[in-house]
């Protein structure tokens, strides 16, 4: 009795919630129902006549302007579709390049291609590059003009390409010439005080300075430039009124102390600047110093490669370990550069120091240095096979000496080109670099 009364109680609830739920989407219908029609009427009446008004003035300026331009399409096409149109085009090409050319001239061979219509669409205004350098000599008589002082100071191992220039200084031990035809062209309005000077197209180094009848150094060291440096179209050059040094005083300079500097008589400072007594200089202060020349830095000097080898006592060798095939040649496992078409060995990394063991029994070719290399050492294995360790900080071997598998030869390093402690590890075969993974065991 108990269960039909809840069977009972149940299915009331259920018919409660199924009418509870059918009056609620009634209303919901009738709601999007009246909804739905004030938005129709707001369109019919609001929305739609304006656009359609629109639609329609567009379609018929259009078709205005299509009845207009008709007969002015039909005789371009008519034009552009001529037989001999093609014809005309070609000899006005053919015409209009004769007549460029007959306004051409000779061109330099650093103005190869700087002409041509593909470099003034790609090229960047203000990149052409002019490199300032000196030439060992020219076909001249030359004429002494500064004694005692290099215009440009030199340079190893500097390429001096495509030097055209008007007037290129020469040197010569410690005297700066120039040829015979130029020593009376120097400029001779008098300056007395500095002149800023905007770099143009085709400006150097030593057209400016022929210009204002300066020493290229003067230039130079004005603008704390080099022979190395480039000028740019449009960059600001302080020019001195004189040959010299433009100086900025210091915290604890003396007037002594700064022509001793530059190799100069205070008195000309004196004259040339308006300093009352030499005890007046104030830190800051910009002097020029007449006749002043800047000594170069010595040359730093070139540490030759080690070529003693290490002396002390050898660590022990690797684990003796049977196979055909080669041995691991370093007590590390973690490989930095594989072998490729551009790397002709294997780069293993390892903590400097760490032993490097000989691949196989052979005889050491070579122990020392080699260029990129550094440190290295070659085993001839026989039978056209040979093996290289490089980079390596310390070698225990030396050349021709007889090695066994697992002998200790080198220490990881980082000589030569290198960018870390590493052994660079190659297989030859009768000349030709061979993945060394395909060696080892």
């Amino acid at each position: 009795m108990t269960k039909f009364r809840i069977k009972i109680a149940f299915l009331r609830l259920g018919i409660s919630w199924y009418r509870f739920l059918s009056q609620v989407l009634h209303s919901l219908r009738r709601l999007l129902l009246g909804l739905a029609r004030g938005l129709g009427n707001i369109g019919r009446r609001g929305i739609f006549p304006p656009v359609l008004w629109v639609y329609r003035l567009i379609f018929y300026v259009r078709r205005q302007l299509t009845l207009l331009f008709r007969p002015f399409q039909t005789t371009v096409l008519y034009f552009f579709s001529h037989r001999n149109i093609l014809h005309l085009a070609i000899a006005s090409l053919v015409a209009g390049t004769g007549l460029i050319s007959l306004g051409s001239r000779a061109a330099a061979a650093e103005d190869l291609g700087t002409r041509s219509i593909l470099y003034s669409l790609v090229a960047v205004a203000g990149d052409e590059l002019i490199e300032e350098g000196a030439v060992p000599s020219l076909e001249s008589f030359p004429t002494e003009y500064l004694v005692d002082m290099v215009a440009v100071g030199k340079t190893p191992a500097v390429d001096f390409d495509f030097i055209n220039e008007s007037y290129v200084s020469a040197v010569t031990g410690a005297t700066a010439i120039e040829p015979a035809e130029l020593a009376g062209r120097r400029a001779t309005t008098a300056r007395t005080s500095l002149t800023t000077y905007e770099v143009k197209e085709g400006d150097t180094v030593s057209s400016i300075a022929e210009s204002f009848g300066l020493a290229i150094d003067t230039v130079l060291w004005a603008n704390k430039l080099t022979v190395r440096s480039y000028i740019r179209p449009g960059d600001q050059l302080t020019i001195l009124p004189l040959d010299g040094v433009l100086h900025t005083v210091k915290k604890g300079e003396t007037l002594e102390k700064i022509t001793k500097q530059y190799n100069a008589e205070s008195r000309e400072v004196l004259a040339w600047n308006t300093v009352e007594s030499p005890d007046s200089l104030r830190v800051g202060t910009q002097l020029l110093v007449p006749g002043g020349r800047i000594t170069p830095p010595p040359a730093p000097r070139r540490i030759s490669p080690p070529t003693t080898l290490f002396t002390g006592p050898k660590p022990p060798g690797a684990p003796s370990v049977g196979g055909t095939k080669l041995l691991w040649p370093v007590a590390a496992t973690r490989i930095s550069q594989y072998f490729g078409w551009r790397h002709t060995g294997v780069d293993i990394a390892g903590p400097s120091g760490t032993a490097i063991y000989a691949a196989d029994d052979g005889i050491v070719e070579h122990a020392g240095w080699s260029g990129g290399y550094g440190l290295n050492v070659v085993i001839n294995h026989g039978n056209g096979l040979k093996t290289r360790y490089a980079h390596a900080s310390k070698i225990y071997v030396k050349k021709g000496d007889t090695v066994s598998r697992g002998e200790t030869i080198e220490a990881v390093g980082s000589t030569g080109r290198s960018t870390g402690p590493h052994v660079h590890f190659e297989v030859i075969r009768n000349g030709k670099f061979l993945n060394p993974l395909e060696f080892i065991r």
